[in-house]
């Protein structure tokens, strides 16, 4: 169980934490519960849990079913006011069904990132946003799926919370959050794995991360995906009509409102803007990035293959 003494410092913190990892390596849900308030709300790519019963039946029980063991080894803790972004590498062996597919025996190894915020008087984790490739984590499982039947493979497809809309990635809150207590260099290894998480998520076969700089914007990362594979190109580049449709960009800039096209072909207020035309863009899906009020940035995803591949998002939609 966690202990009671309070949080008073760095090292006080970074005991608990390297605690609640550990709890994580047995199948004892009450002991790893005893970590989280009762109000708690977790975020993982595709559900968003509020309070404790949630993140047990959700997350914390299906986590130890399917990975009963497990080990998160810490690479790395920025510590800023009552919040603490943390590096991790999550491995595994997959040894109970995990969402809906039998046991692998499969071996799983996965970087993460975590957001956490926690109440130093009651030694408790308040909120959690945790950033992982879902899809990498469901091909370990099935790559290595050598012993069990293509049949039973293909009947246990992913469901439940896992492969769930892509609105809860919370990209604004752990941007503004790295930017303000770590750096350059941890900002740079968050942007590759919460662009990846988005592109994975989303569907997109492009996405473009803008941020803010003073009064002008920057393009700071590129995600695309070629044979299944995403690639993530850090950058810092100005926005130009080559890169995405401009009109549509300054739409969300003014108004601070997401747009969706849900096929772009179709006549739509953004049918005379040049990209659109050249690019043959069906999907589009631009993304306000709010962090307590202000404009921290834009996502910008594209799928240029199929319609309505961002209709679940919820957002201001233009058919």
């Amino acid at each position: 169980m966690a202990a009671s003494t309070a949080l008073e410092s760095v090292a006080d913190i970074e005991s608990f934490l390297i605690e609640y990892y550990a709890a994580w390596g047995g199948t004892d849900e009450d002991r790893i519960m005893s970590y989280y308030a009762d109000n708690v709300t977790v975020q993982i790519p595709g559900s968003l849990m509020q309070g404790r019963s949630a993140v047990r039946e959700q997350f914390v029980r299906p986590f130890i079913t399917g990975f009963p063991g497990n080990r998160h080894v810490v690479r790395n803790m920025i510590f800023g006011p009552d919040v603490v972004v943390v590096e991790f590498t999550f491995e595994a062996d997959h040894k109970g069904p995990f969402p809906g597919r039998a046991a692998t025996d499969a071996r799983v190894e996965l970087p993460g990132t975590g957001v956490y915020e926690y109440d130093s008087a009651t030694r408790q984790i308040t909120a959690a946003r945790i950033y992982f490739d879902v899809g990498t984590l469901l091909k370990q499982i099935i790559d290595q799926r050598q012993t069990h039947s293509r049949t039973e493979e293909a009947a246990a497809a992913p469901t439940s919370t896992i492969a769930a809309p892509f609105e809860h990635l919370d990209l604004a809150t752990v941007i503004a959050v790295s930017q303000t207590v770590s750096g350059e260099m941890l900002l740079e290894r968050l942007l590759d794995t919460l662009m990846r998480t988005a592109v994975d998520h989303a569907g997109a076969k492009l996405a473009l991360l803008i941020l803010s700089r003073e009064t002008e914007q920057r393009i700071a990362a590129e995600a695309t995906t070629s044979n299944d594979r995403v690639m993530v190109r850090l950058c810092d580049e100005p926005v130009t009509g080559s890169l995405l449709p401009e009109t549509v960009l300054g739409y969300v800039l003014h108004t601070r409102e997401s747009v969706i096209l849900d096929d772009a072909a179709n006549l739509n207020p953004f049918s005379t803007d040049p990209y659109i035309a050249q690019r043959h863009a069906r999907s589009v899906f631009c993304l306000a990035l709010m962090n307590q009020a202000k404009l921290i940035g834009v996502l910008y995803l594209e799928n240029n293959h199929a319609p309505r591949v961002f209709a679940p998002v919820v957002s201001r939609q233009v058919v």
